[in-house]
């Protein structure tokens, strides 16, 4: 059995299925600086999701992550990037240039 594979944009298509492709995260991913309001909101979305369904970047510690973060449109923590790729923005505990310094 010969099997082509055509590639379209989100999908797969062997000749007989068409297969939806996603792109999006299994898990979401909060950001945040340390700070109490930080780490009530962290307390909180892993008793809400459960800690196996959320990545902790603190950004202070791992400054490296901030480019990333920044990309995501994360403007102040925390932050919470959903599996979807949307932003939410947790109350507010510090913006983005005060964890650069």
């Amino acid at each position: 059995m010969n099997c082509i594979l055509v590639r379209i944009p989100y999908y797969i298509y062997d000749g007989n299925i068409a297969f939806f492709k996603t792109n999006a995260m299994s898990k979401s991913i909060l950001y945040h600086a340390g700070c109490s309001v930080c780490l009530s909101a962290e307390q909180e979305i892993v008793s809400l999701i459960g800690s196996e369904n959320v990545e902790i970047i603190h950004l202070g510690e791992q400054k490296d992550q901030i480019p990333m973060a920044e990309t995501h449109g994360v403007k102040s923590v925390p932050a919470l990037l959903t599996p979807t790729g949307n932003i939410l923005h947790l109350n507010y505990g510090a913006s983005m240039a005060d964890i650069k310094g």
